[in-house]
């Protein structure tokens, strides 16, 4: 597929079609799209919008169905999001790099697969629940802060040391923990970012690994 976005709206047009396949509204201004070969992942105002791209469902008519991430109950501070076929990925400010699991790499299957209200394929909308999230890392953040993360396995908190010029190792400020873009590898499993100071990273979400680049 390929998506156009003006403004808060978006059209979707598979490549083999001509006319778009789908058109939404988001309600408040697009920053940024990424997809996989069946989701759609969009960025506006600090919170990413999932839903299943129409073809997929087998209805073009299809809602969008929508998950807003991250929920109601955390913050809306993302500031760049990446996709794979197997996750969903997510730099914010306040410096945390999130991962949800769109689809069981062992069966294929997604996280929005099952019986709808209706007992049609997709689930309904009132049925729908946001992904897992499986994993997170914390910029700049020391394990014993007193912070915990939700990775698998007694949680992800990672440290980023910096270096000061002269030689000594010391943490960033706050305000320069936030991530400004991630790039992932195609499964998704590492990645390069880079935070508000404008230095780049190499983490590996397999071992928990940070290296400066």
């Amino acid at each position: 597929h390929v998506v156009v976005a003006l403004n808060n709206e978006c059209w979707f047009y598979s490549i083999e079609e001509e006319a778009p396949e789908m058109n939404f509204d988001y309600i408040t201004s697009i920053e940024s799209i990424r997809l996989n070969s069946r989701h759609a992942a969009i960025l506006s105002e600090g919170r990413i919008h999932l839903h299943r791209i129409a073809s997929q469902a087998g209805d073009q008519g299809v809602d969008k169905n929508e998950i807003v991430l991250p929920g109601s109950g955390a913050s809306g501070d993302v500031t760049s999001v990446a996709m794979t076929e197997t996750f969903l990925i997510a730099g914010t400010g306040s410096g945390s790099i999130l991962y949800w699991l769109v689809s069981d790499p062992s069966s294929g299957a997604t996280w929005d697969e099952g019986e709808g209200d209706d007992g049609g394929q997709g689930p309904g909308l009132q049925n729908l629940a946001p992904p897992p999230q499986i994993n997170e890392y914390r910029h700049g953040h020391k394990g014993d802060d007193g912070l915990s993360g939700s990775g698998v396995g007694g949680g992800t908190i990672n440290s980023a040391i910096m270096d000061d010029g002269y030689g000594s190792p010391r943490r960033a400020p706050a305000s320069q923990h936030g991530i400004t873009s991630i790039v992932p590898n195609a499964s998704g499993t590492h990645l390069v970012f880079s935070d508000a100071r404008r230095q780049v990273f190499f983490y590996n979400a397999v071992n928990d690994q940070v290296l400066p680049v």
